[in-house]
């Protein structure tokens, strides 16, 4: 393959006839070629993709997403509180504690005991996490739970129809009342997963959302009739709040097609936006 910059070589040596001429447009040839290269791979660089650090071995698959989610936001964000609505056996607490290691991570659940003593793991792990066993909604008392014979999919407000259950009274709570209860303070991290009411725990949480600059949120894409708004609405309704779309955080799909039902959107100041 015949050499371009030996060609071009050939053609200043017929056009400047004595060797110093000759010298100085080779170099300034090479100048030219080397700020050529230097540009071209800074042109690559910006359209390279990005390369996500790997996860470690110890966190499920499950939850790669919401991991590496937050973990963008670590090199200018650290939560002072981890607020866990849903929190099941603690398991997601105990992935994002692995960031956020410094931050108070409360974790509220109305079956937590019994998903605590079916897997002790996360509980005995993190002596550290306080437990509330009560209900989250738009406002405190009663109300029955509908509870799933795996726990996990138990809901205030539904059931498959073909799902084995029973029904349990249990203490409502709202997060206004549990931040002043517990005297939560500085700016933090809140996570939503209850099963068709993520609505009901933010309308309950209008004066402690100032104090959130990260959600993470189960929508379901479509909601059953009557139980909650659509995802669309509930979209909106958290733009209003003024959080912005950040990232995926993982997703739940049908076992037989692999139908995508619902997702974990993590929603997040602007601010934050801008730092990534």
């Amino acid at each position: 393959m015949p050499d371009p910059l030996a060609n071009l070589t050939d053609e200043l040596n017929k056009k400047f006839h004595n060797a110093p001429d000759r010298l100085l447009a080779r170099l300034e040839l090479i100048l030219d070629s080397l700020q050529f290269k230097v540009f071209a791979a800074r042109q690559l660089w910006k359209v390279a993709p990005y390369v996500e650090p790997p996860v470690p071995r110890s966190i499920w698959r499950e939850y790669h997403p919401v991991y590496t989610a937050l973990r963008r936001l670590t090199p200018h964000w650290r939560p002072d509180f981890v607020i866990d609505v849903g929190a099941s056996t603690g398991i997601w607490s105990d992935v994002v504690c692995q960031l956020f290691p410094a931050a108070r991570f409360i974790l509220i659940d109305p079956l937590g005991e019994e998903h605590v003593r079916s897997d002790r793991r996360y509980a005995e792990l993190h002596p550290e996490f306080e437990w509330v066993y009560e209900a989250v909604a738009e406002r405190a008392g009663k109300a029955t739970l509908l509870v799933d014979a795996n726990l996990y999919g138990s809901s205030l407000r539904y059931l498959h129809s073909d799902a084995e259950h029973s029904r349990r009274s249990v203490q409502v709570t709202t997060l206004d009342a549990l931040a002043q209860q517990k005297q939560i303070r500085g700016r933090g991290l809140l996570k939503i997963d209850v099963q068709f009411g993520e609505h009901l725990v933010l309308e309950g949480a209008r004066d402690f959302l100032t104090q959130v600059d990260a959600l993470v949120v189960e929508l379901t894409l479509e909601p059953p009739p009557d139980t909650m708004p659509s995802f669309l609405e509930l979209l909106q309704r958290i733009d209003r709040l003024g959080l912005v779309y950040g990232d995926d955080a993982g997703n739940w799909r049908s076992q037989s097609g692999g139908l995508l039902l619902q997702k974990d959107i993590l929603f997040i100041r602007p601010h934050l936006r801008d730092g990534l």
